[in-house]
């Protein structure tokens, strides 16, 4: 099962920010798998019985634990899913088919946060085979080896069958049980790539490892024993964060925002920085590169301290939290509400130091729901750094990662680059609290509060969409080059490219958008055929707005836009171009030039 990395609160200010936490402070391989095959239930009656009381029981503690259990579902719609999923399990009542009753059900919420607990199974099932040095990345719903550690298979190779069994059956399963933060069905289907292993182990009778690959035989290595003490020591000392150098760039990589202790951390951030103000000049750094992706979340004043490296304006994370009080989080808020930290509260704690924080969540009665504002923190700090910053993320930047897009973007400090995040930017949830179904043994986590980014507390569905979209192709995977790197040189070269300030017309920046994510998976697009583009619509821009001043026909600079981009583009890409701007009109009134990746119509999950 899953065991989260649940962080306590801190003692300063900054500590009292709640832990917005995702999924833990492991790699995203280690951190999803699933429970079932190692229950000892059989199908019997009795066995059948105790699934569907285990649905009966998650859905009071749902409806107990979560602070906005129907954020984005109705309560006639959460009592039908679980009736559907009992009438599921009592159809087959097999030990797999509870796994995903329960997953697909805790997935009606759309909340990242609370899913079906995973990582035990992944230890447990494969044992102490290494089943995580295969890395497998969809593209166009197919799935593909990105890379073997053992070598035996090639990158970019297609996988069909894993233990015998049809991929796309697998696959199906794996998102089933994929959470996902309000729209983000991109994250789902990254989350599910790395179940797709332990999901076709799951699926695979009397059997507890990888088999094979496409009908060839594949098994996994052994892993080497390592003692506890030794394993406890890599982790304290694994920050989850790295800075290189080179190339006229300083990158920052954060994989997580919990792991390692966080002396660690900070001493490590601020090392980073204060080589990159001291030496900046004279190594020709001409920007920073903060890598977000795989991401998963961790403790927000983690996340909150890089922006102090960043700027000098207010920083406002989050702008309020809205927790539950649990029989868990109780606990634990009055184990550190005690001794000296409580006489130190009850003397010195405010509303402006947020001490007092401590109090109030320590007094919170089980199953009340507070909302605690913070004020905004300012901090000068010694090496600030100025310089252009973008920021990459992918489907799996999730929780905290999110938090920082927000606040990132609210402050208008640099672009991002990637695909779109696991979450909006109004906030997601937070905080899960991890239990075990009593007669399954099945592991879940469920929110248990709420991190609040949006002024109005609206709660929004739609992820963060990036600047720029990149994907991987499947010459990617083949020849083992990060696309990223081509975006990362584009931005260098001219980080005025893609910049939505410059359009007023919204059909210019919906436009430019469809072309940046259609384009994303093609060599054909980038570099200096992606900057005339670019050109050609900022032109097309200014003279519908000028027409329109002057009372004039603006579809002339419509046709001459659309004319002078085709001439622009490459041959490979005029044909998605014509597409997009003249597409042809389905059963459905839905054609011209809009949004397609919010379309139902047009994605393709």
């Amino acid at each position: 099962m899953l065991l989260l990395t649940l962080l306590t609160l801190g003692v300063s200010r900054l500590a009292a920010v709640p832990n917005e936490i995702t999924m833990g402070n492991v790699q995203p391989c280690d951190y999803f798998s699933h429970s079932t095959c190692c229950l000892v239930l059989t199908d019997t009656l009795d066995a059948t019985k105790g699934y569907l009381s285990d649905i009966d029981t998650l859905k009071v503690w749902v409806e107990t634990l979560h602070p906005l259990p129907f954020a984005r579902l109705s309560k006639v719609e959460w009592d039908a899913a679980c009736e559907n999923a009992k009438m599921e399990v009592a159809e087959t009542a097999t030990k797999l088919s509870m796994t995903i009753a329960v997953g697909s059900l805790l997935g009606k919420l759309k909340d990242s946060h609370t899913m079906i607990s995973l990582g035990a199974w992944m230890k447990k099932e494969m044992g102490e085979v290494a089943g995580n040095t295969l890395r497998l990345s969809s593209i166009d719903r197919d799935v593909y080896v990105k890379h073997d550690k053992r070598g035996l298979i090639a990158p970019g190779t297609k996988v069909t069958t894993i233990n015998g069994l049809n991929m796309e059956d697998v696959f199906d399963n794996a998102k089933m049980i994929s959470p996902q933060e309000g729209k983000a069905w991109l994250s789902r289907v990254r989350i599910a790539e790395r179940m797709i292993i332990p999901m076709a182990i799951a699926m695979t009778e009397n059997s507890q490892m990888l088999l094979s690959i496409n009908g060839e035989e594949y098994h996994g290595v052994q892993k080497q024993e390592e003692s506890s003490w030794r394993n406890h020591r890599r982790k304290r000392r694994d920050t989850g964060l790295n800075w290189e150098f080179k190339d006229e760039l300083a990158r920052l990589e954060i994989n997580s925002f919990t792991s390692g202790s966080g002396w660690r951390y900070f001493r490590k951030l601020h090392h980073g920085f204060k080589l990159l103000k001291k030496h900046g000049d004279d190594w020709g750094i001409k920007g920073l590169v903060i890598d977000l992706r795989g991401n998963l979340g961790g403790i927000a004043y983690r996340m909150e301290n890089v922006f102090y490296y960043l700027t000098q304006e207010e920083i406002q994370v989050p702008i309020a939290y809205i927790p539950r009080q649990s029989k868990e989080s109780s606990e634990q808020h009055r184990n550190q509400y005690r001794g000296i930290l409580k006489w130190i509260v009850n003397r010195w704690g405010d509303e402006e130091n947020g001490l007092i924080n401590l109090k109030r969540m320590a007094e919170l009665e089980i199953g009340e729901v507070d909302t605690i504002r913070y004020d905004g923190i300012k901090f000068e700090m010694n090496h600030l750094f100025e310089g252009p910053v973008v920021v990459l993320i992918d489907g799996l930047s999730s929780s905290a990662s999110v938090s920082f897009i927000a606040e990132f973007n609210r402050l208008d400090r640099g672009h991002v680059i990637g695909e779109p995040c696991n979450g909006p930017n109004s906030g997601t949830f937070a905080d899960p609290v991890e239990r075990q179904l009593p007669e399954s043994g099945l592991g879940v986590v469920i929110s248990t509060g709420r991190f609040v980014m949006d002024e109005e507390f609206a709660i929004r569905s739609r992820p963060i969409k990036p600047s720029r979209w990149v994907q991987w192709s499947e010459l990617d995977l083949i020849e083992n080059r990060d696309p990223f790197e081509s975006a990362i040189h584009d931005w260098v070269s001219d980080n005025e490219v893609g910049d939505l300030k410059r359009l007023s017309e919204r059909e210019s920046k919906v436009l430019w958008e469809e072309l940046d994510a259609g384009f994303s998976r093609n060599r054909l697009w980038g570099g200096a055929v992606r900057s005339e583009v670019w050109s050609k619509i900022v032109e097309g821009d200014a003279c519908v707005r000028k027409a329109k001043i002057e009372g004039d026909n603006f579809k002339q600079c419509k046709t001459s836009r659309n004319v002078e981009t085709t001439l622009a583009l490459p041959q490979g890409l005029r044909v998605k171009f014509e597409q997009l701007i003249a597409p042809g009109r389905p059963a459905v009134l839905h054609f011209g030039i809009h949004n397609r990746m919010d379309c139902n119509v047009c994605k393709t999950n």
